[in-house]
């Protein structure tokens, strides 16, 4: 019997074709890593993935970045690993400002002042990066209660009053009229004077931190804020009004009455000049005028120099004549050239005493009751309560809120900015 040797045999042919099947096996397996590993390389050396790269490159040098900040392999890679789309369709965004760059890259993708949704459209940034804008966080952690975009860039230092706002100034944008609203309440289209200088404020450099409004220039504060006061005002405590950011007052000294004719001083005066003084404020002072003859005005310059000759006054002396709401006031019945005569008899007056001299009234009484070209050697302060005056032509003082509120006085008061530190002058 040979049954061993049989069961030998058969285990033997049995182990051999075991041994075939996973020589062949590992053959396979061999082949197709190698397939595998070709075709990885050949893709990784083809036109895929240099056009990635290329992509990856072109932006990265967009947008300033430099070799070590973004691998470029490692870029590449992400745009083309486990997707059939291309770079391009993955540019959601603008990468340039999202991909690492940092503030150069924000700088450069903003620099109109937006940033954009490349699939959209959409504006999703307007001015909003500026740090005077009025969706800025600094602005709103400061309480502002309205702001308006404060430029930074020297560039917009060209833009003039008659790009910016004279649409506003005249109603209808063509440079050569200006709209005045009446006490009454009408509208008169008033043409402008073409020999008097036009303003040029910026009205986006305007910035209101209530009370206070200031004007910048290439982001530096170029104002100073004042209050004017009078008996009205009662008690005023000097120092607080400092504290609270005050730089000077403009102080009532008296006035003529508008009915009777008869100069009165203001019973305030002295406390008021004396307070103001010693708190290290800067004083002006101004005098309500009712005068229709020549020897009425000199006699309220005489007043008003009396009265003022014991103090630092170094801001304006003030000439304001205005009309009386609700009543009639004896200057009604002066035309336009016997009001411009008697305020230029005060202004010169003033200014050979060594005073600075300055004319007071709102829009409508500068624009239509007298004549402004035959004034226009004296300052204006202007009396407009709004965001941004429209005042067409040049002003140095702007009295912004008539009845506004601040530390050191009890009662609302009259609110200003100045263009001029007069103090210096």
């Amino acid at each position: 019997m040979r049954l061993t040797d049989d069961f030998y045999e058969e285990e033997n042919s049995n182990n051999k074709v075991f041994l075939y099947m996973v020589l062949f096996m590992s053959v396979v397996i061999l082949a197709v890593t190698g397939l595998v590993f070709g075709m990885n390389y050949k893709g990784k050396n083809g036109s895929g993935y240099q056009l990635a790269k290329e992509q990856a490159e072109a932006r990265r040098q967009a947008a300033g970045i430099e070799d070590t900040q973004v691998p470029l392999e490692k870029s590449a890679d992400s745009l083309i690993s486990g997707s059939t789309l291309t770079s391009d369709q993955l540019d959601i965004w603008d990468l340039s400002a999202l991909d690492g760059a940092g503030e150069e890259t924000v700088s450069q993708s903003s620099k109109n002042g937006t940033v954009i949704n490349q699939t959209t459209g959409e504006t999703i940034v307007d001015g909003s990066l500026n740090s005077g804008s009025e969706n800025s966080a600094a602005n709103l952690a400061e309480g502002k209660t309205s702001v308006y975009d404060m430029p930074e860039k020297e560039e917009l230092e060209e833009v003039t009053q008659t790009e910016e706002t004279q649409e506003e100034d005249n109603g209808l944008n063509d440079g050569k009229h200006t709209l005045v609203i009446l006490s009454d309440g009408s509208e008169q289209l008033v043409e402008l004077n073409d020999k008097l200088a036009l303003n040029k404020y910026v009205k986006s450099r305007f910035v209101y931190k209530n009370p206070i409004m200031s004007y910048y220039i290439n982001g530096k504060e170029a104002s100073w804020f004042g209050v004017d006061i009078s008996c009205k005002q009662g008690v005023v405590d000097f120092k607080k009004l400092k504290k609270a950011g005050c730089d000077y007052v403009m102080i009532k000294v008296g006035g003529r009455g508008y009915s009777s004719g008869e100069i009165v001083l203001d019973e305030k005066l002295k406390d008021y000049m004396t307070g103001a003084k010693n708190a290290g404020l800067d004083i002006g002072v101004y005098f309500f005028s009712q005068a229709i003859t020549e020897d009425e005005i000199k006699e309220e310059v005489q007043t008003l120099l009396e009265a003022i000759k014991d103090y630092p006054v170094n801001y304006p002396v003030v000439f304001d004549m205005e009309e009386i709401e609700g009543d009639m006031a004896r200057v009604d019945s002066l035309d336009i050239d016997r009001r411009t005569s008697l305020a230029k008899q005060f202004l010169d007056d003033v200014k050979k005493a060594g005073y600075i001299p300055m004319l007071y009234g709102n829009k409508e009484w500068l624009v239509t009751k007298i004549d402004l070209e035959a004034l226009s050697d004296y300052d204006i302060w202007l009396s407009q309560e709004a965001d941004t005056p429209d005042y067409p032509y040049e002003f140095m003082m702007w009295q912004y809120d008539k009845e506004g509120t601040i530390s050191g006085i009890s009662e609302k008061t009259g609110m200003n900015i100045s263009f001029v530190d007069y103090s210096e002058e």
